[in-house]
C-alpha cells in the first residue's frame, strides 16, 4: 500500500507551524524560567539552601527545553534549506523512487499459453503466434480456469529452456528434428509483481531472475496482464526527471 506524498503547500504548511510552534515554546519557556523571580525572592529573604538547589535543578530543566527547541529549529531550517541534498544523499540507492504498479502500467491479456500451446502441452516453434507474443507483449502467460497463475514464458526463459532441451537432446547441429518443445521446460523462474508494488522492486526482480518481463497479479492473486522491462525503464526514468525538477 503506497501513500501518497504531501504536495509543496502541505510541506511548506508544515514548516510554518513548526517554526511557531518553536518560537511559542521558546518565547514560553524563558519567560517561565526562575531567574527572573530572585529578585522578589532576595527581597523576601527566601533562600535557602533548599531554594537554591531547586532553583539550580529548574533552571537545568528550563535550559534543557531551550536546547531541544533550538535542537529542532535547527532541523527543520537544515531539511528546508537542503532537502534535496538530503533525499539524494540518504536515498541515492532507491533514488526516492516509489512508483506503484497500478493498472495503467500494465500490458493486459494474461491467458496467451492456450494460443501457442497444443492440447498435449507442447508449444511449435514454428508459430508465428509465439514470437508475436513474445517481441510485443515479452511474454506468454499461462493461467488455470480460476485466474490463478500457472506459469509465464519470457523471451529469456524461451531461449534458456530451448538450449537446455537442445543440449539434452543432442540436436545442436540438426535443429530441424525439432519441431516442438513442452510448455514447462521454457518457463521462467516463478515471480510475480502485485499491484501497488514499488517499481524499484520490481526492477530488482528482473535483474535477479534475468527476465525482461514479469505478470502482474491482483490482491487476490488472480492475473491481470503483465509489464516488461521497457515499461519499468519509463516509469524510473519519469520519477528521476521529477525528482530533478523539484
Amino acid at each position: 500500500m503506497n501513500l501518497k506524498k504531501p504536495d509543496n503547500s502541505t510541506m511548506a504548511f508544515l514548516s510554518v507551524l513548526c517554526i511557531l510552534l518553536f518560537i511559542y515554546g521558546f518565547f514560553y519557556t524563558t519567560i517561565h524560567l526562575p531567574i527572573y523571580q530572585l529578585d522578589y525572592n532576595l527581597n523576601n529573604l527566601q533562600i535557602s539552601p533548599d531554594h537554591i538547589i531547586q532553583l539550580i535543578n529548574v533552571i537545568h530543566d528550563s535550559m534543557f527545553k531551550i536546547l531541544l527547541c533550538v535542537m529542532v529549529f535547527s532541523i527543520i531550517c537544515l531539511v528546508m534549506i537542503f532537502q534535496s541534498s538530503f533525499r539524494l544523499l540518504f536515498n541515492k540507492d532507491q533514488l526516492q523512487i516509489d512508483v506503484g504498479i497500478s493498472e495503467k502500467e500494465i500490458t493486459p491479456g494474461t491467458d496467451g499459453v492456450k494460443l501457442v500451446a497444443n492440447e498435449k502441452g507442447q508449444i511449435p516453434l514454428y508459430n508465428a503466434e509465439v514470437y508475436r507474443q513474445l517481441t510485443e507483449d515479452y511474454i506468454i502467460s499461462d493461467v488455470s480456469p480460476d485466474g490463478k497463475p500457472i506459469g509465464f514464458i519470457t523471451m529469456d526463459s524461451f531461449l534458456r529452456g530451448f538450449k537446455s532441451y537442445c543440449e539434452s537432446q543432442e540436436c545442436d547441429r540438426d535443429l530441424e528434428t525439432i519441431r516442438e518443445v513442452k510448455k514447462d521446460r521454457v518457463y521462467a523462474p516463478e515471480e510475480y509483481v502485485r499491484f501497488g508494488e514499488n517499481i524499484t522492486s520490481v526492477a530488482n526482480k528482473m535483474l535477479t531472475k534475468k527476465l525482461s518481463a514479469l505478470p502482474v497479479v491482483d490482491e487476490n492473486g488472480c492475473m491481470r496482464g503483465s509489464i516488461h522491462y521497457l515499461q519499468v525503464i519509463q516509469l524510473l526514468t519519469q520519477k528521476m526527471e521529477e525528482l530533478k525538477n523539484r
